[in-house]
C-alpha cells in the first residue's frame, strides 16, 4: 500500500470517531510499512484492543477485530501463502473492513 492507497481512506476518517480513526490510520501505516520492508504482519503488531485468532490453514494468517463504543467495527484479515512452485515468491494479502454502526435511508412519497 503506498501513500495514495492510504489517502483513499480519507472520506472514512472524517466520519469515524477519534479512536476508530486513529486505529484505521495505524493499520494503514502497518500495512504500508510491511510492504516497504517486505516483512510479514503479525496480530501482535495491531493496535491495542484488537482481538484475533489464527486462521486454520496450511499457511500463516490471522483475523482480528475491534468493536468501538459507537458500534463501529474494524476487522483485519491477513493471509500469507507459500508458493514455491514456478519460482514464485511468497505472497500475502491484507483485508481491512470497516462496518459503521448506522445506516442512512431516504424516503420520498411521490403521491400528488
Amino acid at each position: 500500500m503506498d501513500s495514495t492507497d492510504i489517502q483513499k481512506y480519507s472520506p472514512i476518517y472524517e466520519i469515524l470517531e477519534s479512536e476508530a480513526e486513529e486505529d484505521l490510520r495505524k493499520l494503514a501505516e502497518l500495512v504500508d510499512s510491511a510492504v516497504e520492508s517486505g516483512r510479514s504482519m503479525t496480530s501482535s503488531s495491531l493496535p491495542k484492543g484488537f482481538e484475533g485468532e489464527l486462521i486454520d490453514s496450511d499457511n500463516f494468517g490471522f483475523e482480528a477485530s475491534k468493536i468501538y463504543d459507537s458500534g463501529t467495527e474494524i476487522s483485519v484479515r491477513y493471509d500469507e501463502r507459500d508458493s514455491i512452485s514456478f519460482n514464485r515468491p511468497d505472497s500475502s494479502s491484507v483485508e481491512i473492513n470497516v462496518e459503521l454502526s448506522y445506516s442512512i435511508t431516504d424516503h420520498w412519497d411521490q403521491r400528488r
